[in-house]
């Protein structure tokens, strides 16, 4: 059985404005949650992980929201009634040839949770693969792609999200400059927050729609090799005169 303290700002009182519309208020009556985490792991042939991990927990903290009628938000954290998830994870990686590197991940987890009168049940996975690309031994490709399922819990809603990214970099000057270009590419990806009257609000966002990104980026590293050292066996030197 294990526990950790809410932070300062989950119990100091003082409003904190986050945005124009936004105020984040902590709770002096928080208390402090309790439960425990089990996990199991096993690798397979050095590239193959496989895990799985239950956890049991009472009185964890959520953030809940309320909508004033000139529609200012306030959040607040507050002790939830219990909790407990089942999660799986596998991942693989594996070197194809010399100049191809492959892996992948896969999860899956589900968690119920209630709050007073509320109940909340859930089910939320993930999946991604990597290709690292060596072309040369100073050019290289790395490509990502991964998805996530949307998900429901106590607290708030995510949009399913999926996206895709990559870098093409190319070094020079034996490896001390790097030049890479970053491009990322996004689907829809919101995030909605439970409010008091079980209804969920929008009040924040990190992308809405697409989104597209390239990004330079440019290194160098000023940092010394260690040159080689030549050894002497004194001993056998010594032997020989």
């Amino acid at each position: 059985m294990s526990g950790y303290a809410p932070s300062y700002s989950q119990l100091s009182p003082k409003k904190t404005r986050q945005s124009e519309f936004v105020y984040y208020m902590g709770n002096e009556s928080l208390d402090i949650p309790t439960g425990y985490d089990v996990s199991f792991s096993y690798m397979l042939k050095g590239n193959w992980f496989f895990s799985y991990s239950f956890s049991v927990w009472d009185k964890q903290i959520i953030n809940i929201q309320n909508t004033e009628d000139n529609g200012i938000v306030f959040i607040r954290p507050v002790n939830q009634g219990y909790s407990y998830s089942h999660s799986i994870l596998a991942t693989w990686d594996s070197r194809i040839t010399k100049w191809l590197r492959l892996g992948a991940f896969a999860s899956a987890s589900y968690v119920k949770s209630g709050y007073g009168k509320y109940l909340s049940e859930s089910f939320s996975a993930n999946v991604s693969a990597d290709m690292y690309f060596r072309i040369l031994p100073t050019l290289g490709l790395d490509l990502g792609v991964s998805w996530t399922s949307p998900v429901e819990m106590m607290g708030f809603k995510q949009y399913g999200d999926m996206m895709v990214d990559g870098t093409i970099y190319k070094t020079f000057l034996d490896k001390k400059l790097y030049l890479g270009i970053n491009f990322c590419f996004y689907s829809n990806y919101r995030v909605l927050y439970w409010q008091l009257d079980n209804s969920y609000k929008m009040y924040s966002e990190r992308f809405k729609g697409s989104r597209k990104h390239v990004g330079l980026t440019l290194r160098y590293n000023f940092e010394n090799r260690p040159q080689k050292v030549k050894t002497v066996n004194l001993l056998q030197e010594v032997s020989e005169l």
